[in-house]
C-alpha cells in the first residue's frame, strides 16, 4: 500500500476528490502540486500536514530524474494567467500541471484539464512536447486539444479519461475528429475501461480492461480468444 508520488494537477473535485481517501489509507512518499491556491485544497493540506507527508510545488523548467525515468515540467509558471472569457473555472483548468514523463523509451504527456489558453502558451516549446502518448486534456472537451497543440505533440496514442454518459458530453466529437485526422489511435475509459501502455518493439503496446473480458461466443475464434485469457 505504498505510493511513491502523488501528483495533483489541479484541485477540482473530479481530480482531487479521491485524494483524501488515498492519504488516509496509503503510505504516500510525496505529493506534487501546481502551487495555485484553491479553496478545495484546504482539507488536503490539513491531511498532508497531519501525516507529515512531504510536498513539492513544481513548475515550468523543473526536471526530476531517477535511474529509470525523467520528468520534465512544462506548466504552469508564476507569470501565466489564462484570463479566459469562460471564467475562473476555465482559468483553474489551464493552471493544471503539464508534465512529460519518459521511461524505457516511452514518453507520455500528462496535462490535466488545460484548455486552449494554456495550449497556446505551450506550443512555442515545439519538439520538447513531442510524446508517444498523450493523456487528452480536459476529458476530450471542446475547448482543449487544438489542432496546433496536437500537431506539436504528435502523439501516436491518445487516452481519454472520461465517465460513461457524463453530463458534459465529453469527449466532444470535434476533439475526436482532430485526433483521428492526425492519425492518432484513441482509447477511452468509458468504452475501453482501464488502459495500460508499455514500451514495445517499435511502438507502444496497449492493453485495456475490455481486452481482458470474455467475449460472447459467436464462433470458434471467440472460443480460442476466451481460452487464451485463461492461460
Amino acid at each position: 500500500k505504498r505510493i511513491d508520488y502523488v501528483v495533483l494537477t489541479h484541485q477540482h473535485a473530479d481530480h482531487a476528490g479521491g485524494l483524501k481517501y488515498i492519504l488516509d489509507n496509503f503510505d504516500v512518499g510525496e505529493v506534487w502540486l501546481n502551487g495555485r491556491p484553491a479553496f478545495e485544497a484546504e482539507e488536503l493540506f490539513v491531511k498532508i500536514k497531519k501525516y507529515g507527508i512531504p510536498f513539492r510545488i513544481i513548475k515550468r523548467g523543473d526536471v526530476l530524474e531517477a535511474e529509470k525515468y525523467t520528468v520534465q515540467v512544462f506548466h504552469p509558471y508564476n507569470e501565466f494567467h489564462a484570463n479566459s472569457a469562460r471564467g475562473n473555472f476555465s482559468d483553474e483548468n489551464s493552471d493544471s500541471l503539464v508534465m512529460r514523463i519518459e521511461s524505457n523509451g516511452l514518453s507520455v504527456l500528462f496535462d490535466g484539464d488545460i484548455e486552449e489558453e494554456a495550449e497556446w502558451d505551450l506550443v512555442h516549446l515545439g519538439g520538447r512536447l513531442r510524446s508517444d502518448v498523450i493523456k487528452v486534456p480536459h476529458h476530450g472537451g471542446r475547448t482543449s486539444s487544438s489542432r496546433d497543440f496536437i500537431d506539436v505533440v504528435k502523439p501516436d496514442i491518445a487516452v481519454i479519461s472520461v465517465g460513461r454518459n457524463n453530463r458534459f458530453g465529453h469527449p466532444h466529437h470535434e476533439t475526436l475528429k482532430r485526433y483521428k485526422a492526425a492519425g492518432t489511435r484513441i482509447f477511452r475509459t468509458d468504452i475501453d475501461g482501464a488502459v495500460t501502455i508499455t514500451p514495445g518493439k517499435g511502438s507502444p503496446e496497449v492493453t485495456t480492461y475490455k481486452d481482458s473480458r470474455f467475449k460472447k461466443v459467436a464462433g470458434w475464434r471467440d472460443e480460442i480468444r476466451n481460452l487464451r485469457l485463461l492461460l
